[in-house]
């Protein structure tokens, strides 16, 4: 009967907690180590985020762009030699990936005739867009894509081929891919002049982190010496052939720098401060290359490097103790798992024990 139990058996329900052998309270419970477990994950989690957030940001500020090598060209060439005229070059970019180059073509006022033809040859990342950005292709003219615009009653003729890069014999193997634009010019009010305007799907110049590298499209003629331009011709054996002009001069103009813009180099030289323009006389082509550094993302590149040396001291000598914390919380959890565990197997023992010396009184 339970009235007949010892004292000694009967639970008080105002008790202590158990004592260990060493005079120690046992320690907390299960669900309190738990929750530090958690919470102590939960702060290894944030500290993960924050390095890669760390690193990421480390990444952006010193982040340093691919430099464009050769962005294409784009070359004039006449249906009649010996003659002068200029070629303006204006480039825009767009967003999205787009440019928009504008080349403003006048001829001298020593030619008298009224009217001339040209072709404009575009070559590489110069070569007008064929299609629209992640759509289908572009409508066309004349054989003329909607990325190319004409003025002055220009009405081109556009077709793809392959074609020399140079006036002067070469091997096929050695043709470039090309867009050819060709067309007439007219007088009108006493100017000899067209206008050709060209929408690529290539931006010339690569961002990153402080510093941006851009890379303008050759453009101009291809060059001859003075004594050949009359003599050599351009084109395919067998198939009409033009003329580099006698003298061209050919002026590019990009785009205006800012106040916080640093030109870090630059080819050929600014003819202008503070304008990224460039002008040659009797020069045949001007490929315009540079890098430019925004000193407003140089600074804050060099606060956000500071800063990730501090947070990376302040991670340094946080994770020790955090890991120290983990395992003292741990600890206790998987030494309790193991008392139960030899707890079961002193019972078992102990019921086998007690079995064997029941059946050895039974035989006796």
């Amino acid at each position: 009967m339970a009235g007949n139990l010892p004292s000694s058996s009967r639970r008080d329900p105002e008790a202590q907690p158990a004592q260990r052998d060493d005079g120690e309270q046992a320690g907390p419970n299960k669900v309190y180590l738990l929750v530090k477990l958690a919470a102590c994950l939960a702060c290894w989690l944030l500290l993960a985020g924050s390095l890669v957030f760390t690193y990421k940001s480390y990444r952006g500020a010193t982040a340093v762009p691919e430099p464009r090598r050769d962005a294409g060209s784009v070359l004039l060439y006449l249906d009649e030699a010996g003659i002068k005229a200029s070629m303006e070059v204006r480039v825009e970019t767009l967003g999205d990936g787009y440019t928009n180059s504008r080349y403003f073509i006048k001829v001298s006022p020593d030619f008298r005739d009224d009217e001339l033809g040209f072709i404009l040859v575009a070559t590489g990342d110069a070569r007008a867009s064929e299609r629209y950005f992640g759509g289908p292709a572009r409508r066309q003219t004349d054989g003329c894509w909607d990325s190319i615009a004409s003025f002055l009653d220009l009405k081109p003729k556009c077709y793809r081929t392959d074609l020399p890069m140079n006036p002067g014999y070469s091997r096929p193997e050695s043709w470039a891919p090309s867009q050819v634009i060709e067309g007439t010019m007219r007088r009108s009010g006493g100017l000899l002049a067209t206008e050709v305007w060209l929408q690529s799907d290539t931006d010339y110049a690569e961002e990153g982190g402080k510093r941006t590298y851009f890379a303008l499209p050759k453009v101009g003629t291809s060059y001859l010496p003075k004594d050949y331009r009359e003599k050599i011709t351009f084109g395919k054996p067998g198939e009409r052939q033009r003329f580099t002009p006698k003298e061209l001069d050919v002026t590019v103009i990009y785009k205006d720098l800012t106040p916080r813009d640093r030109i870090e180099s630059v080819n050929p030289n600014l003819e202008i401060p503070g304008v990224l323009a460039w002008t040659g006389v009797d020069n045949p082509h001007i490929a315009a290359t540079g890098s430019i550094v925004d000193t407003v993302r140089e600074e804050r590149s060099q606060n956000v490097i500071f800063l990730v040396g501090a947070y990376l001291g302040f991670a340094a000598a946080v994770a020790p103790m955090l890991a120290s914390t983990t395992r003292r919380v741990m600890l206790p959890l998987f030494s309790r798992r193991q008392d139960r565990s030899d707890t079961r197997v002193s019972g078992l023992r102990t019921c086998v024990a007690d079995q064997s010396r029941d059946m050895g009184d039974t035989s006796g």
